[in-house]
This record gives C-alpha cells, structure tokens and sequence, in this order.
C-alpha cells in the first residue's frame, strides 16, 4: 500500500517457498532473479521436507509459526510484500493461521502468488479477509473485463452454458484462465494434427515438425496464439495477466502480451516488458 491508501512499489520481499516442489522452487527462483529490492525467503512444508532448501533458509512446517514470522517481519517493514510461491492448500493454512491471530496488528497484508493459488481464491474462500490483498497471475482476461477479445468471451459464454446444463448451482472457476489455457492447447493438437496428416504418407514425427512451423495461429479463448518458426517455446507474447482478487470476482490490474491479435509485451511497456 502506498500513500492515501494507493499503490506503491515494495522495497522488501518475504518470498514463501516449498523448497522440495520444483513448482514452487522454480517460482520463488525467478522471483528473486527479477526483484530488484531486498528479499528474505522462508522455507514452509507441512510434510516436513525441506529437501533443496538453502543452507540458510529458515524453516517452518507449522502455519501458525510462519504466520509469527511474517508478522515479525512486516513490523519491521511495514511496506513488504509477501511473495507466495507455495501450494494452494498450504497457503490456506497460512491465512487461517493469520486470521485467527487478528492477522498482523490490524494491517493489511498484501501478497502475489501464482496461477495456483486460483484453485481457493476463486471460491470466495477469503471475500470475508478484508484485511488481504490477494494478487495472482492468470492467462485470461475476466469476460467481464473490456479489453477481452470476443473469443475469450465465446468461450466464456459456452464454459457457463455447460455448467447449466451438467451441474446444479454457480461454478465458482468460470473466471480460472485453466480451462481457456487447456482449450487452447487442444485446438493447437489439432491444427498440428491436420498439417502433419494432410499427406498419408507423414512420418510420426511429423506433428512435432508442424508445431515447430509458424502456420499455427489463431483467435483463442486465452487471447490470439502464434508460435515462432523453428522455436520450442511457448505462445509469442502468451497473454499474462494480474489478477486481483474481490469479493465481485478477480479484476485485472495488469495485462500484457497478446490477449488481441495485434497486442505485445513490447507495445506495453513497462511492467510487461520487466
């Protein structure tokens, strides 16, 4: 939080590390390679195993004393961010924690993890934590954000029309950029599918020569997808999104890469070209 209850930039990190899932290792890794102020990681595993763990790396398997820690370490730094690169379960665990402690004096605390943390946070499992400031990366804007494109809001449309139709109640992930991400990933099977066996004589690796070709483009329901000729990578400016969470459902503070046709992390600027 900045000045007047706005924004600011941190200057301190309190990344959060399960230093044996190579998920949240990887997360936590490039977090401190791009962060440009101070960091202190901590280690946290329920299960005990503390496996890749630094040599001087503080270690917790208890929520209740990790939640101690932050709460130390935000006093003396007031303006930290706590970067979470753990599971979705273990950071359950670590706001009940919080919240049955009256959190940390009465002050908010903000924290950005990863795609994971969807799984709980759109459930409204914490709309009643007004003292948190849940921020997570996705790869779809919200349909109910402007800037998305009309296939990701077809694909909202038909994701909602299904649960109707085959479930009773609201689905609380008709927001997650999973679906949309797997959506794609199959159309992307399929059109490599088509190029390889236009002839039927291919080869069986045909398919991953045509992945490997840039004729595989399209308006999809994460934003427009292309690949670069020759390059084993993922989409060229895959769309990225950070997404904060609310009560009214996760709102997009930042976007960037190609959730349009025609949109890049160049043409964004700065923070998508950090």
């Amino acid at each position: 939080p900045g000045p007047a209850g706005g924004c600011a930039p941190a200057d301190h990190a309190i990344v959060i590390q399960t230093p044996a899932d190579l998920y949240s290792r990887g997360l936590a890794g490039r977090f401190r390679d791009s962060f440009e102020g101070e960091i202190d990681v901590l280690d946290y595993a329920q299960d005990g195993d503390f496996s890749g763990a630094g040599a001087d790396d503080l270690r917790f398997d208890s929520a209740e004393n990790l939640a101690d820690e932050v709460c130390r370490r935000l006093r003396e730094s007031p303006g930290s961010l706590v970067y979470w690169s753990a599971r979705a379960r273990e950071f359950t665990a670590f706001i009940n924690a919080l919240d049955h402690k009256g959190t940390c004096g009465d002050r908010d605390v903000t924290v950005l993890g990863g795609n994971d943390l969807t799984n709980v946070a759109q459930t409204g499992a914490f709309n009643d934590k007004h003292w948190l400031r849940l921020y997570f990366s996705g790869h779809r804007l919200p349909d109910t954000d402007p800037r998305a494109g009309t296939k990701t809001r077809d694909f909202a449309d038909a994701y909602d029309r299904f649960v109707r139709t085959t479930t009773r109640g609201t689905d609380p992930w008709r927001q997650d950029g999973h679906a949309a991400v797997a959506y794609d990933a199959l159309h992307v099977l399929s059109l490599a599918t088509d190029l390889a066996y236009r002839d039927e004589h291919a080869a069986p690796g045909a398919v991953l020569t045509a992945l490997g070709s840039d004729s595989i483009r399209f308006d999809g329901a994460t934003g427009y997808v292309s690949y670069h000729q020759g390059v084993n990578q993922p989409p060229a400016d895959k769309t990225l999104v950070l997404l904060r969470q609310t009560a009214e459902g996760p709102i997009a503070v930042v976007a960037c890469g190609a959730y349009r046709q025609g949109r890049t992390y160049a043409a964004h600027g700065e923070p998508c070209t950090a």
